[in-house]
């Protein structure tokens, strides 16, 4: 059974976005989804462009959404580690502060960091071989949940347990997909050296 599939049946749950199926009957023809944001506050978003690249987007359409194309099939693993690497670069260029040293201080200050934001049902996603030894849920009161997807060892990631409150990925037939993260800047924190 392929990863996605596994997604899609909901026995991985560590990814960093869920992935949803989208009708296939709907979509047949379409080129790109409209996703609904309202309020400017949250831009820029993230977005998966046709091509597999992601890019920022810094503007609402008139009705306050963003088309996002439809995206040719991608490995989710790869996809799930570019998301995370350009929300915390552009997390620091843009001075967000949810980025912070992986030692016990610094995750808590990454967890307050999104409760802040009303966003109170959290988990904490790591390498498979992460050994940070208060990295454990006796000490976070906070699921933590490895994940293959994660290469390194210095990170851990604060994000929405219900991850369609950081972003959206909509799988289609034949593997294609839309992504767009539609809550960077407020929706994820991170603890890494």
């Amino acid at each position: 059974m392929s990863f996605g599939a596994l997604c899609l049946q909901g026995m991985i749950m560590s990814n960093l976005l869920s992935p949803s199926k989208l009708s296939a009957k709907e979509l047949a023809k379409a080129v790109a989804i409209e996703f609904p944001i309202g309020d400017a506050q949250l831009l820029p978003v993230l977005v998966l462009l046709r091509s597999s690249k992601l890019t920022w987007v810094n503007s609402l359409n008139r009705n306050g959404s963003v088309l996002v194309p439809i995206s040719k099939p991608i490995s989710f693993d790869s996809l799930f580690w570019d998301v995370v690497t350009e929300i915390h670069k552009i997390g620091i260029q843009y001075q967000w502060e949810n980025s912070y040293p992986l030692t016990q201080e610094g995750l808590a200050k990454a967890i307050d960091y999104v409760k802040e934001y009303g966003i109170e049902d959290l988990e904490i996603l790591v390498s498979k071989t992460c050994s940070a030894d208060f990295l454990i849920q006796e000490k976070t009161n906070i699921p933590v949940v490895q994940a293959d997807w994660i290469p390194l060892d210095s990170v851990a990631i604060v994000v929405p347990k219900r991850r369609e409150s950081l972003g959206i990925l909509g799988v289609l037939p034949k593997g294609n997909c839309s992504m767009i993260v539609h809550n960077p800047s407020r929706g994820i924190a991170f603890a890494w050296n």
